[in-house]
Formats: structure tokens, C-alpha cells, sequence
């Protein structure tokens, strides 16, 4: 079986969560495939994860990589282990309805543009994959919307949470088709907290 697992930030928490499991994996510098029994864990940057479980099999990802790719995947467990929010930051106290007009850089865009069409708030969104605290720092955005761990970055760069958008958890996902041909071992892997839902 098939497992897929985010480089970066949610790799070790994937990793624990694999050990619970019984699929014990040892990380080694710049591996990026394992093998433990009958299981192959792969590891690729985390916006590729709903791509590679697309194909079939299992995988981590956090929610909001899921719904900004928007994969038609199963979502099959909530992990609990690690607790991030999808927040609109500025360097400035803006009122949601003063980034009318403005400029908002993110990883982000789907959500992004979603989130603030239903507030019938029209932005300009920029399209950026790194650093993003520095875009209203050098003026190349008026907010961002990222993710917030502990808060203690933004609070670094003199930058504020304005709203909170989502909460985000790291989910065990599925390709539809493997799951309904898998469901039984599938379920006794993954043992209690079992649900199922679509994204």
C-alpha cells in the first residue's frame, strides 16, 4: 500500500502518525522513498500530496492544500497532533472591508478569492510561494493570507492577524476508488476516529 507524506512542516507529525499506526519509518537525509513491510511511504512537497493520492493510495495533507488544489479525494481521519489557521495578516489595522481595492499576496488564491467574494470584497490577489511576511513589509502587498502556527513570526515582523479564515488539521486522504476497494483494511489501519466526508 501506498502512503504519501508532506515535506516541510507536517513530516514529522506524519511520521508519528505512521508509527501509531504500525508503519515505522526512519528518516534519512534527502530519502525520499521507504519501505516498511508491505507499505511504500513517499515523501513530496506538500501541494503535490492530493496529486500523488490521486493516483491511488493514501496520504497526509493539510485542508487547506486539499481544497486550494481541489482534488476530488476522500477526506478519512482528522489528525489532531498539530493545530494551524489560514489567516488574513497586515502590517497595518485594516477592517477586512478596507482591503476593498487592495493588493493581498498568498499561496492561497482559491481560498483566498473565495473568502473574500462572499464578503463582497473585491482584491487584486498575488501569487507568491515564499516569505510571504515581507510583501507588506516592502509594499508589494497590502495583507497576506498564510498560515499562522504560533504567531510568533508575524509578531517578529510587526505584522497582525486581521481574521482568522479556517482552522487547519492535517488529514489522512484517499483516492476514491482505491478506498471503496480497500475499505476494510483501510479502516482497520486506521483504527478508531474512523469518518468519512468529501472535500
Amino acid at each position: 500500500m501506498k502512503f504519501v507524506i508532506p515535506t516541510g512542516r507536517l513530516f514529522y507529525t506524519s511520521l508519528r502518525f505512521l508509527d501509531s499506526i504500525g508503519i515505522l519509518i526512519q528518516p534519512e537525509d534527502r530519502k525520499l522513498i521507504f519501505n516498511y513491510n508491505d507499505f511504500t511511504v513517499i515523501s513530496v512537497k506538500p501541494d503535490d500530496v492530493p496529486y500523488f493520492v490521486g493516483l491511488g493510495g493514501l496520504g497526509i495533507c493539510g485542508l487547506d492544500t486539499v481544497m486550494e488544489i481541489n482534488r476530488d479525494l476522500l477526506m478519512l481521519k482528522r489528525l489532531d497532533c498539530s493545530r494551524y489557521r489560514l489567516s488574513v495578516i497586515s502590517s497595518m489595522e485594516y477592517g477586512l472591508e478596507d482591503l476593498d481595492g487592495k493588493t493581498v499576496a498568498t499561496r492561497h488564491a482559491r481560498i483566498t478569492r473565495e473568502f473574500f467574494n462572499k464578503l463582497g470584497i473585491n482584491i487584486k490577489i498575488l501569487k507568491l510561494h515564499g516569505a510571504l511576511e515581507v510583501a507588506p513589509l516592502t509594499g508589494v502587498a497590502d495583507a497576506i493570507v498564510d498560515i499562522i502556527d504560533t504567531g510568533n513570526t508575524i509578531k517578529k515582523n510587526g505584522l497582525i492577524e486581521i481574521k482568522k479564515i479556517m482552522d487547519i488539521n492535517p488529514w489522512v486522504i484517499s483516492n476514491k476508488r482505491f478506498f471503496y476497494e480497500n475499505e476494510d483494511e483501510i479502516k482497520l489501519l486506521l483504527k478508531g476516529g474512523f469518518q468519512v466526508g468529501y472535500i
